[in-house]
């Protein structure tokens, strides 16, 4: 079985060119135990090269950098293939941006080796992985931003327990961040079979987008259900 292919990045040039150097070998050896095929290379690849990988995991050494998000790999499609790792406890803020960035996840330095793994089999799978707090946090600052709505009636999310199981298991990828294609990669079915699914699962619950199914699905314990 052939291993998937992932893309250590660091700006470290003693690191750049090696399987191994002692400040990121730790965490390197974690990815290779999640089944994953590592290459390591600058920041500043190539965006044509970085599309063979199906994870990137960045150094987040210099994250506090003005300058550090203004690559243009922060910026490109690829950018929810994304994974920082090496955060200090005092970075705890770049946490925040990278979510709100649309990247998939971060490591601290400070995390235990056991979730560590535990986080790399989520984001394998097509999940997000950041801590709680940020997520809530992220959250908020969403649902602020989004214009007032009429709070969904109880017989709105009533109307969820008529979902298949199927729907319940696509509902519950989706409140965990999981896109159509990885949908359709988790479940082993086409994408348009999930296009179909997410069309009647918004039918069935009357939500406009994916928020709203969220909250919807939360408010029905959908997730708790399926």
């Amino acid at each position: 079985m052939n291993k998937l292919k992932a893309c250590v990045l660091t700006n470290k040039k003693t690191e750049i060119g090696l399987s191994r150097h002692h400040t990121i070998a730790p965490f390197m050896s974690l990815i290779d135990a999640c089944g994953f095929d590592l290459i390591t290379g600058p920041i500043n690849t190539c965006l044509d090269e970085l599309s063979f990988y199906e994870l990137i995991f960045v150094d987040a050494y210099k994250a506090n950098d003005p300058s550090f998000f203004q690559q243009p790999i922060f910026t490109s499609p690829d950018k929810d293939r994304i994974v920082l790792f090496g955060l200090s406890s005092e970075q705890k803020n770049i946490e925040s941006i990278a979510l709100l960035k649309g990247l998939r996840g971060v490591f601290f330095e400070h995390d235990a080796l056991d979730n560590i793994v535990k986080g790399i089999q989520k984001i394998k799978k097509g999940q997000y992985w950041f801590t709680r707090d940020t997520m809530e946090l992220a959250l908020r600052q969403l649902l602020e931003e989004l214009p007032y709505q009429e709070p969904i009636q109880q017989s709105q999310y009533k109307q969820t327990h008529s979902l298949t199981k199927r729907e319940r298991m696509i509902v519950s990828l989706i409140c965990q961040g999981a896109k159509n294609k990885e949908v359709a990669e988790q479940l082993h079915i086409s994408i348009n079979t999930v296009k179909t699914h997410v069309y009647s699962i918004y039918r069935k619950t009357k939500s406009r987008n994916r928020v709203e199914l969220i909250n919807c699905s939360f408010l029905a314990g959908v997730l708790e259900s399926s």
